[in-house]
């Protein structure tokens, strides 16, 4: 028997090391996985997945909803425990297919450590996806992008996420949404859940939207040239220190927590409209502010941006001793008709009230007449000053005279007149 050749040697020494790699294939380069239900399904359930239920193995550990084959995906987990190494919701591989994924965790669902969670766009090309997070659902991953090249929303609606980084609208074309929804209780912290993770944007747009009722004190800082922020309900609290290129105050309360700094961006649109209030005792910095007609400032609060106050404008007086603060050489706009709300607080006959120091940019240009006193009680009255120097506004409360008192008057001019007309 002839000895083997050198070719042959060669030749079975790469198909073993072949076989070998095959066998410990790095779980980075996994194999897709797809889920292929045409409706909405359950997660665990081996038949909606092209290689059985994700696991942390090469052979279905990057789970995909929605992507060419199966361009439209529901997936539903809200019982059960389990894992894999990427996450994509909404994967096109061409320009020309359009895809959306969707996954639903709440209840006891948990899906734990993942390498990397991609929601709409991954593959390079447009797509749609979306991961809400129900209440009691879990979710964790090392990255999150929301928006790699597509489409992605991301929706809190009471459930959990730890990730060490989050990106919305990472690449150019991407456009990611965070929507806090629900009732607020959902958080975002780092995968050792001590800290709250940091909100970045990319290349791409990026939005962070809360939409929900209850009371939130946000800790995630914000940043990003093309991030913008819009509070559409319920009271939230900004705790750290954020910079974004624009805000949109349309409803419920949105407060800059103490020694908190908002920064936006020179030149952006901000507005605070019909329906949207924003205060807090932090400082708003940056580019320009516009509160429209029913929109509110609430006197906490410190600005150091230009501002506008349109017809119809409401400033919240709640009783602090500085009023509204608005730094010296910030550009101010006063329309007529400016509403000053004191419901919120008890006045005293005779009090003074310091409602905001404009700057010594109103200085000269501040006018009384252009205030009206709203939400007094039925027994006061006042009238406003301003200080042309400092641009300070002040209201002076006086309290009206009872029936009884005014009657007593009416009777004793009359008997004064009378006594008068007899001699």
């Amino acid at each position: 028997m002839k000895p083997p050749t050198r070719s042959l040697i060669l030749t079975t020494t790469a198909l073993l090391g072949a076989l070998f790699t095959l066998g410990h294939l790095s779980p980075a380069r996994a194999e897709v996985n797809q889920w292929r239900s045409a409706g909405a399904g359950d997660w665990g359930v081996a038949d909606n997945w092209s290689a059985g239920v994700p696991a942390f193995s090469s052979a279905s550990g990057t789970a995909v909803i929605g992507a060419p084959g199966y361009t439209t995906g529901t997936a539903l987990l809200a019982s059960g425990s389990y894992t894999a190494i990427v996450l994509q919701l909404g994967r096109s591989q061409n320009a020309q297919t359009e895809s959306n994924g969707y996954l639903r965790v709440n209840g006891s669902g948990t899906l734990a450590d993942l390498r990397s969670i991609e929601i709409g766009g991954a593959g390079n090309y447009y797509s749609v996806g979306t991961l809400e997070l129900g209440s009691g659902g879990f979710v964790s991953g090392t990255t999150t992008q929301v928006g790699v090249y597509g489409q992605g929303t991301l929706l809190l609606n009471g459930g959990q996420l730890r990730t060490n980084t989050l990106t919305l609208g990472l690449n150019a074309g991407g456009a990611g949404v965070l929507e806090i929804g629900g009732d607020g209780s959902g958080q975002i912290t780092r995968m050792d859940n001590t800290t709250a993770t940091a909100i970045t944007g990319g290349s791409g747009s990026g939005t962070l939207k809360f939409t929900h009722g209850g009371n939130l004190n946000f800790a995630n800082a914000i940043s990003g040239a093309n991030l913008g922020i819009e509070h559409h309900s319920g009271t939230t609290t900004l705790a750290a220190n954020s910079s974004v290129k624009n805000l949109s105050v349309s409803g419920g309360l949105l407060n800059l927590g103490v020694s908190a700094t908002l920064t936006l961006q020179n030149g952006s649109a901000n507005t605070v409209s019909d329906g949207g209030a924003l205060g807090g005792a932090g400082t708003l910095v940056g580019g320009p502010l516009t509160v429209e007609a029913g929109g509110r400032l609430v006197t906490t609060l410190t600005l150091a941006n230009g501002i506008t106050l349109q017809t119809g404008a409401v400033i919240d007086y709640v009783g602090n001793a500085s009023g509204l603060v608005v730094s010296d050489n910030t550009p101010i706009t006063i329309g007529n008709g400016i509403l000053v709300d004191f419901s919120g607080v008890t006045l005293t006959d005779g009090g003074s009230y310091l409602v905001a120091n404009f700057g010594d940019a109103a200085g000269g240009t501040l006018d009384a007449g252009s205030f009206t006193a709203t939400g007094l009680s039925d027994d006061m009255t006042g009238n406003f000053t301003v200080s042309y120097t400092k641009g300070t506004l002040t209201f002076h409360a006086t309290a009206v005279p009872e029936p009884t008192a005014w009657l007593l008057l009416t009777l004793g001019l009359g008997a004064l007149i009378l006594a008068r007309h007899r001699k």
